[in-house]
């Protein structure tokens, strides 16, 4: 048997990647989460690739307090949502006595693929209801623009000829 040509066994470690992902996707995009639910997800999950994706070697985008109310609230409460967190490179660990999720750095080079695999299914949502606008509120406060007459905005002067 031959051995693996050089370079083949990357490529199937990144299939294998973003295979785990797609998987946890479709968790989070599943009947079992809410729509709302799973846009907040989606949204916090890309917030957190970009931020990895543009500071590939500052640390304080590669932990999150496990914790912390924002990850509890947006991405552990869907389903599939902490599954994408591991698909896409992050651990648990205990750092300084804390509960955190790390992002390997052996996965910094995969972190714009996630963003747009996470970004593709965002996408996919139904969009969201336009926000119908509050009465009485116009331009001027608490109600419409005044009628302009023959010189307003002209400062009395009347229009040049």
């Amino acid at each position: 048997v031959a051995p693996p040509a050089a370079g083949s066994a990357a490529p199937a470690a990144a299939a294998a990647d973003t295979t785990e992902l797609k998987t946890a996707l479709d968790e989070v995009r599943s009947s079992k989460n809410a729509t709302e639910v799973q846009r907040t997800c989606l949204t916090t999950l890309s917030k957190i690739m970009q931020n990895v994706e543009k500071n590939p070697n500052d640390v304080k985008f590669k932990r999150i307090k496990m914790e912390n109310a924002v990850f509890q609230k947006k991405i552990m409460v869907a389903e599939g949502g902490t599954d994408a967190m591991i698909a896409m490179g992050w651990g648990p660990d205990t750092i300084d006595g804390e509960d955190t999720w790390v992002y390997a750095d052996d996965h910094v080079a995969g972190a714009g693929t996630y963003r747009q695999m996470i970004d593709k299914r965002l996408a996919e949502l139904p969009a969201l209801p336009k926000a119908a606008p509050a009465a009485g509120r116009g331009g001027y406060m608490g109600g419409a623009a005044p009628a302009a007459g023959g010189m307003a905005g002209m400062g009395g002067m009347g229009g040049m000829p």
